[in-house]
């Protein structure tokens, strides 16, 4: 099995090893270490990896990880989620509802 060492943009460098051999034409999983993260990273990627330029492959290896800034908190998908469309509506409900029964002040 091959391997590379390649260098991000934030300066971190990951040692990657694929799992098992390049077949051609069957993707490939790498398992990429750096000091900054307790556990391996793996990355799916082409058969031909080992000719992707150091750049591209740390691109790549810098998307699938997680954020490595000291003091970030994952934020579970719940969070992020859209609101269904009946709350959006009843909301957009209550505004207009608010907004209708506000009277202009009249001039004396």
């Amino acid at each position: 099995m091959s391997s590379r060492r390649v260098t991000d943009e934030e300066g971190r460098v990951w040692d990657c090893k694929a799992e098992t051999e390049a077949a051609p034409g069957c993707d490939v999983t790498l398992v990429c270490t750096t000091a900054s993260l307790p556990d391996p990273l793996r990355v799916r990627v082409s058969w031909q990896w080992a000719k992707i330029a150091e750049k591209g492959l740390a691109r790549m290896i810098t998307a699938a990880a997680p954020r490595l800034a000291p003091g970030y908190k994952v934020v579970p998908p719940s969070v992020n989620a859209k609101a269904s469309r009946s709350v959006r509506n009843a909301k957009r409900g209550a505004i207009s509802y608010v907004a209708a029964s506000v009277k202009p002040m009249s001039k004396e």
